[in-house]
This record gives structure tokens, C-alpha cells and sequence, in this order.
């Protein structure tokens, strides 16, 4: 894993550690949200912008236009 990528998991698993009033025990499931989150956003930000929220979404014909 990249050490960036590993940094922003562990400070968004600390971030929900601290939003469920730091519960004991439940660090593997704090850190597996937190991976899910931020592949998620990895995923956004690989996307270029890409709508993909269906109420903002529209449909394109094959030549690009709407």
C-alpha cells in the first residue's frame, strides 16, 4: 500500500474512532470503513469529475450530445 494512501486511511479511521466516541475493540472495522472510503474517493477522483449522482446525471447520445 502506498504510504500516502495508508496515512489518509489511518487519519479517517482515527476520525471515526473519534466520531463514535473512541468505542474499544473496533479498530478493524474503523479501518476497513475508512480503506472503503478512500478507494471510494480514489475512485471519484479517477473518474475526472464524471456525475454520477442520478438527480445531476443526464443522458448523451453516442455523438456527445445531450
Amino acid at each position: 500500500m502506498e504510504p500516502e494512501i495508508e496515512q489518509r486511511i489511518r487519519a479517517r479511521a482515527y476520525a471515526i474512532w473519534e466520531q463514535e466516541s473512541r468505542p474499544d475493540g473496533k479498530h478493524i472495522e474503523h479501518w476497513s470503513r475508512a480503506k472503503r472510503l478512500i478507494a471510494a474517493e480514489e475512485l471519484r477522483a479517477a473518474a475526472g469529475g464524471l456525475v454520477t449522482h442520478p438527480e445531476t446525471a443526464y443522458r448523451m447520445d453516442d455523438d456527445g450530445d445531450e
